[in-house]
């Protein structure tokens, strides 16, 4: 049996889910199974991952499951969540890759430290225009309550930088298929109240940021009730495992709210005065001042300068 299974649920990426699988193929560590779980594209991708990865399809360390009907991304992962042989369990966004030594450092950090139940490292950001940055900035190596409380605040909280064991999926279950946006992050924070959190600052994974992502149907609006949603299952969740939210987590999720209910005011007020009630530090953030001065203004004045801001960038 593998010892970890990497799981990569793939949509009509055929272009980009060769590049992610074989990352996984060039890592140090060798004692994997590949689990491409298609969610019934209708692009050649199973015609490609039949083709390009034949000798590991036939090896058996490559298995391809494809679903009869899309049956969404939670879903998808769930699959292969419970179809996984392995002991550690990695999920990889098919438009995403690996760098060499990704599997083998994450295994190194859980084979020490027996009590992590998921660990994560660094990332870099590539955009679609070439640009390319680090994904988290100023955090040192290590594991404990202070990891656990980034990984609800979403500062770790992402796909393709971790790896997981495999009895915590089996004792909290999948990512919810109720959620249609930020599943993700609910799953890992229900992860941190549960089990403790690593993290290696070393970049080991890139996240490939562009503009074909599975979800373009909703309004700004949409995924600011999304977002709403998610973190009202975050509070729940700690209620349910007895793990309390610290103020500073709660002001920063109330803070970033606010950002993203604009311009619906009466919202982005409410989670605003939420937290400043909360954690008076929120004010040493220049996006705290400039969400008090959109407040002010009301609404109209703000959808108007963002109307000559839109007009100015286009020029």
């Amino acid at each position: 049996m593998p010892e970890i299974s990497v799981i990569i649920p793939t949509f009509n990426r055929a272009n980009l889910l060769e590049r992610a699988v074989r990352s996984v193929l060039s890592q140090t560590y060798r004692d994997f199974e590949i689990l491409v779980i298609d969610d019934a594209s209708k692009d050649n991708t199973q015609e490609m991952v039949k083709e390009k990865f034949k000798l590991e399809i036939d090896a058996g360390i490559l298995r391809y499951i494809r679903n009869e009907k899309n049956i969404e991304r939670s879903r998808t992962r769930n699959k292969g969540m419970e179809m996984a042989r392995g002991v550690y369990i990695a999920l990889l966004d098919d438009d995403d890759f690996w760098l060499p030594d990704h599997i083998a450092m994450l295994l190194d950090y859980l084979n020490r430290k027996p009590a992590v139940g998921i660990v994560y490292s660094n990332f870099m950001i590539l955009h679609e225009n070439g640009f390319a940055e680090i994904g988290i900035k100023g955090i040192k190596s290590g594991d404990g309550d202070y990891y656990r409380d980034l990984c609800i605040r979403r500062v770790l909280a992402c796909n393709s930088i971790h790896l997981f064991r495999k009895s915590v999926y089996d004792h909290l279950g999948g990512l919810n298929i109720n959620i249609t946006y930020g599943e993700d992050r609910e799953f890992f924070s229900r992860m941190a109240m549960n089990y403790d959190v690593g993290y290696i600052a070393t970049v080991t994974s890139c996240i490939y940021t562009h503009g074909g992502t599975y979800s373009t149907k909703e309004t700004l609006e949409d995924h600011a009730y999304f977002r709403e949603h998610v973190w009202q299952l975050i509070e729940e969740n700690s209620e349910r495992y007895s793990y309390p939210l610290s103020n500073e987590t709660k002001a920063d999720a109330y803070l970033f709210l606010s950002s993203y209910f604009l311009p619906n005011l009466q919202k982005t007020r409410e989670y605003f005065f939420k937290a400043i009630s909360l954690d008076y530090k929120v004010f040493v953030r220049s996006n705290t001042w400039a969400l008090l001065l959109r407040i002010l203004i009301g609404k109209k004045v703000y959808c108007s300068l963002k109307d000559i801001k839109a007009k100015w960038m286009c020029c």
